[in-house]
């Protein structure tokens, strides 16, 4: 018996008489394969059985597997990454697709618990993320979390300790005009806006906190006294001339330093922080 198209009916590959074909397909025939199933021609070119269907299920692999005028469907090529830009271009165990190329995968966010670049490290305990915020007032540092606002009455890295009383947090200002000091006090670092910046009921020179810091607005040197006085370079008022004119200080509290006055024209003068020394001259000190 033979089929319209010209098969031949059997029932095992015996029945084919050999030369390659086999037997397939139900009812079943005698096939020979000719390479792979080509869509749309009618005739079972690789013999599994079904005529222009070479799969139910498109695979990624460049050709029309289920026949329906498509190639590949369902593949995003541009994040896959078992197809990253190409079918079965598989990316590493540590990489991401983006934008159809392998990347090494970045933890993206600091603070979700969650190992989003699978490398067996999460949040600050990933280098990737040494410097970047682990959450609301938290800065990872050395691969832990590390308070990183130190005014907001808040344990922002979840280790019992808040604000200035926080290691973290030392010589970090904890608010305007206020640093963290030793043992969590605050202490006063503007000296010159006459506000209680550390909130110890004492302002600028009147708190201990700034004694031998300026105390007027720049370029006056003006300095607290031990006696809580502003006073140009706390009551000693120097005038520019001789080593006055290369310690970097305005030693007359006029606004000027070193070679900026005319006092120092012809002094020995300090070349930048390398020690070298060179001459006042014209206002500016010269080789």
């Amino acid at each position: 018996m033979s089929f319209p198209d010209g098969k031949y009916a059997c029932k095992d590959d015996a029945d084919c008489a050999g030369g390659g074909y086999v037997c397939v397909g139900v009812p079943q025939y005698c096939c020979l394969p000719d390479g792979e199933e080509v869509c749309g021609d009618g005739i079972d070119n690789d013999c599994n059985g079904a005529i222009d269907v070479e799969s139910t299920t498109e695979i990624c692999n460049g050709r029309d597997d289920n026949c329906d005028n498509r190639i590949d469907e369902g593949f995003v090529l541009v994040n896959n990454p078992l197809h990253c830009g190409t079918c079965n271009n598989v990316c590493k165990s540590d990489e991401a697709c983006m934008g159809t190329t392998c990347v090494v995968r970045r933890e993206v966010n600091c603070a979700d618990s969650v190992d989003d670049d699978g490398n067996g490290k999460i949040d600050c305990l990933d280098p990737q993320c040494e410097g970047r915020f682990c959450g609301a007032g938290c800065a990872c540092e050395a691969l832990a979390k590390s308070e990183a606002a130190c005014a907001d009455g808040a344990d922002n890295d979840g280790d019992a300790q808040i604000d200035c009383f926080d290691p973290d947090c030392s010589a970090e200002p904890c608010g305007m005009g206020c640093a963290c000091g030793m043992g969590g006090i605050k202490r006063e670092s503007l000296c010159n806006d006459q506000l209680d910046n550390d909130g110890d009921l004492m302002a600028d020179c009147a708190d201990p906190d700034c004694l031998d810091q300026v105390c007027t607005p720049l370029p006056l040197f003006y300095t607290c006294t031990s006696g809580g006085q502003c006073r140009c370079n706390g009551g000693q008022q120097v005038a520019e001339s001789g080593s006055f004119c290369r310690d970097g200080l305005d030693n007359d509290c006029n606004g000027k330093r070193d070679c900026q006055e005319t006092s120092c024209n012809g002094q020995m003068c300090a070349m930048g922080d390398g020690g070298v020394m060179g001459t006042c001259s014209t206002l500016v000190c010269m080789p």
